[in-house]
């Protein structure tokens, strides 16, 4: 009894604030007794006077004794959280998260404070495991924050949905929205959430990211009409200056000098923004990439130290390394290079590793590829096979083949024919097959894509950009829409495909040398770039044997090698006509999205044929795995 009363005062004077007097009463009931109260009680004031030593050994042994206390376990976190042992605390939430759960009262605060340590997985876990998150808007508002801090775009984009039909009008749910959107590459769906908010509220913050948004859908000139009206209504505004949005501003007037072609603009630019956030990586590449042999030495002077003051996860980090890489392999440093590109892949693999589901699966890409060759797809009729232009609707080519093979350079080949418009990377497709070809039987899948070709075509163009009135033939280079040829070919029946081959080490090392999004989950590790190009190979091969009269293949090698040939060659497969001026393309101003921008603006040739070489020993590993799984 008397124990029961010290630890009564104790508790009283820790609920007044009187800390010291708190922490004399906690230990006169200690020395008589190890009451569990007691201990939490001691623990919990070590932890407010940031004692931490001591607050973790108190608070292990109170859970010695009462091991899923939730209330002991929740202190327990939060001390964890201030003494930045993260490992820790996440190793805490996995034990407890089926305890947690079970307690409707303990859900909110646990993911709560998962979601303030970065434990994203876990807050997904905790929340989506309690019985009625749903109806709990909070929860679902932290639950979509969490997808979103995993790139789990589906799942944010759901539950966002769910939001909206009881918020229809609700800023931050539109503006979140099209930020899925327009991660998934659905921007038809993005640009008019961003309209609506614009309309709502023209703010410079808001014009700015639908501008931002603008450049990633590829509409170069809307995005140019929302800068004018950026400037017009930020003219003059000193506030604004060495602001956070001004850096954004200044990133996003890069991005458009730079597809402008304007290098001397894009580089005073990318030197402004360098004054301001030191570390950014699109300034650094800019500068690398547009500027004079001086502008070029002061990036291989001033970037290792750059590097050291980025966090170390993060795509500034990366890309910087990547940047890094490129001024080595211009002075024929290799070895320095390639240790460039291994620091920011490793950085990429961690950060995979935090997220649900992101890691490369080698079996589940196998037995996907494997499903996909075992659909009995339905021979398309020959008359229906010519992609002749005509007067009718658009007919369709697809160019796939694995990143990084030359679906940029085809692209920009096929557009100097009249008539031929590009879509560039379009997530049509995979919009419309990748989840049926994983709910469907296979016995189910034939007869369904047939049956639904009109409404599959249809939705795949209503989905498109702006294209020219005289647009007779549109060419998407999605280089993944590989996986889904037969589906293609039997709900497209007029359309072509162009398969894009190189050779495996080439190819690997370019892979290996740029950043991915997190989509691409085998892009930073060799081993499963290996497996990701032979199965990618093995899959091309299945559909050039099954589909010779629409699907043709294409060497990156040859293409570079003997241009006029063999661009001949596609155009005759697609019944267009050959202009030898044709090769002339990159002489044109025309805006490239993609990685491949710098080299589409050059002539063909063939600098980066055997450039593997350069790295023999550091792809010794990739040769071997790669020759193993091709005997």
């Amino acid at each position: 009894m008397k124990t029961i009363n010290t630890i009564k005062k104790a508790e009283q004077a820790h609920r007044n604030g009187k800390l010291d007097e708190a922490e004399v009463f906690y230990r006169q009931a200690l020395a008589k007794e190890q009451a569990i109260d007691a201990i939490y009680g001691l623990a919990t004031l070590k932890m407010q006077q940031n004692s931490l030593t001591d607050a973790y050994a108190l608070f292990e042994q109170a859970l010695s004794i009462e091991p899923f206390a939730l209330d002991i376990n929740f202190n327990y976190l939060l001390c964890l959280k201030q003494g930045r042992e993260l490992a820790k605390a996440s190793t805490l939430l996995v034990k407890l998260k089926d305890h947690i759960c079970q307690d409707s009262q303990m859900v909110a605060p646990f993911a709560q404070a998962a979601f303030e340590i970065g434990a994203f997985s876990q807050v997904i876990d905790i929340i989506s495991g309690s019985k009625h998150f749903a109806s709990q808007e909070s929860l679902l508002f932290l639950l979509i924050q969490a997808y979103m801090a995993v790139q789990h775009w589906p799942s944010a984009i759901e539950y966002l949905q769910q939001l909206r039909q009881k918020h229809p009008d609700n800023a931050q749910l539109m503006s979140l929205l099209a930020q899925c959107y327009g991660q998934t590459l659905n921007f038809n769906l993005a640009m008019p959430l961003f309209e609506r908010l614009v309309t709502q509220n023209a703010s410079a913050d808001n014009l700015l990211r639908y501008a931002d948004l603008c450049l990633l859908a590829q509409d170069k000139p809307k995005a140019e009409l929302l800068m004018i009206q950026l400037d017009a209504k930020t003219n003059g505004d000193s506030s604004i200056e060495k602001s956070s949005f001004h850096q954004h501003l200044l990133t996003v007037k890069i991005k458009l000098a730079r597809l402008n072609h304007d290098k001397l603009n894009a580089i005073k630019l990318a030197l402004e923004l360098l004054t301001l956030e030191p570390t950014n990586s699109l300034a650094w590449q800019v500068v690398y990439e547009l500027g004079s042999e001086v502008e070029r030495e002061k990036v291989a002077v001033e970037l290792p130290g750059i590097i050291e003051l980025c966090k170390k996860d993060g795509f500034d980090y990366r890309q910087n390394l990547y940047t890094l890489a490129k001024v080595y392999e211009g002075r024929e440093a290799y070895d320095l290079a390639f240790n460039c590109f291994e620091q920011a892949n490793q950085s990429q693999q961690a950060n995979l590793a935090k997220q649900a589901g992101a890691p490369f699966d080698f079996a589940s890409l196998s037995a996907n590829y494997t499903k996909l060759v075992s659909i009995k797809y339905p021979k398309a009729n020959a008359h229906l096979c010519s992609t002749k232009v005509t007067e009718q609707a658009p007919s369709n080519v697809f160019i796939v083949g694995m990143p990084r093979s030359g679906t940029t350079l085809v692209n920009r080949l096929l557009c100097q024919a009249p008539h031929v418009s590009s879509v560039n990377e379009s997530n049509g497709i995979a919009a419309s097959f990748e989840t049926i070809l994983n709910q469907k039987t296979l016995s189910e899948l034939p007869s369904f894509l047939s049956e639904n070709s009109s409404k599959f075509v249809s939705e795949y163009h209503s989905h498109l950009p702006h294209l020219p009135p005289e647009t007779k033939m549109i060419v998407d280079k999605m280089p993944h829409n590989f996986r889904f040829v037969g589906a293609i070919l039997t709900t497209f029946p007029d359309a072509k495909v162009v398969q894009m081959r190189r050779q495996p080490q080439d190819l690997a090392l370019s892979i290996f040398s740029q950043q991915f999004n997190d989509y691409h989950n085998y892009a930073c590790d060799l081993e499963a770039i290996a497996h990701a190009i032979f199965q990618a190979n093995k899959l091309m091969d299945f559909w050039a044997m099954n589909f010779p009269q629409q699907v043709i293949d294409l060497s990156y090698e040859q293409l570079v090698s003997a241009p006029e040939e063999k661009a001949q060659e596609i155009y005759k497969f697609l019944s267009l006509d050959w202009q030898p001026s044709y090769l002339d393309f990159y002489q044109q101003a025309v805006p490239s999205f993609t990685f491949s921008e710098v080299q589409v603006r050059k002539p063909i040739n063939r600098s980066k044929i055997g450039f593997a070489r350069h790295y023999h020993a550091q792809l010794a590993n990739f040769r071997e795995i790669y020759s193993n799984l091709s005997r």
